[in-house]
């Protein structure tokens, strides 16, 4: 019996497609905790109408940032079209969908 190729990528392309987005996220996260970071440590920033919305905006963006960085991971590693780096299940693939789905309608 042969086995059925779901995936039209070779196992390389895939490794760029599942690792790629990891380096912008990190770098999304990291700008994001340091404008966090910059605006709460100065209190006439605080005052300012402007500040807080982009320290929301940075904390959605941080939370964004990082279910992004988990990538493939969460997606079911035992279903047939399976990702590469795919290690998790129904269950932590539905949260990220809900937690991406929720986050994209904030920022």
């Amino acid at each position: 019996m042969t086995e059925l190729n779901y995936h039209p990528f070779s196992l390389t392309q895939q490794q760029v497609l599942a690792y790629s987005p990891k380096a912008a996220s990190l770098s999304s996260v990291a700008c994001s905790i340091f404008m966090i970071q910059k605006i709460l440590r100065d209190p006439s920033r605080k005052e300012k109408v402007y500040h807080r919305i982009m320290l929301t905006l940075s904390f959605h963006t941080a939370i964004f940032a990082s279910i992004m960085f988990l990538g493939t991971w969460p997606m079911p590693k035992d279903s047939l079209t399976a990702s590469y780096g795919a290690m998790g299940t129904d269950r932590t693939c539905t949260a990220q969908g809900f937690i991406l789905a929720f986050e994209s309608l904030t920022v």
